[in-house]
């Protein structure tokens, strides 16, 4: 069960109801929900991630030190 909520005041409020009885204990795993839309895992997202960088290295123009292209990412 995933139970959207939000952090005001030092409580969890939940944005809908909650299908379970009065003072049941839970645990809370907080996942920033902008966060997690940001990266996609799924295979699809990883064979995407995987190409970029593929012709982040095969560049026939690289440097040989890899630091001077640090911020290489940032110019796609």
């Amino acid at each position: 069960m995933v139970i959207q909520a939000i952090y005001e005041n030092g409580v969890f409020r939940p944005v809908s109801p909650v299908d379970l009885p009065e003072q049941t204990r839970v645990n809370i795993v907080p996942q920033n929900e902008s966060a997690s839309e940001e990266v996609n895992l799924s295979p699809e997202g990883m064979d995407a991630i995987y190409a970029a960088l593929d012709q982040s290295f095969d560049c026939p123009d690289s440097p040989s030190d890899l630091a001077e292209r640090h911020n290489e990412h940032r110019t796609w």
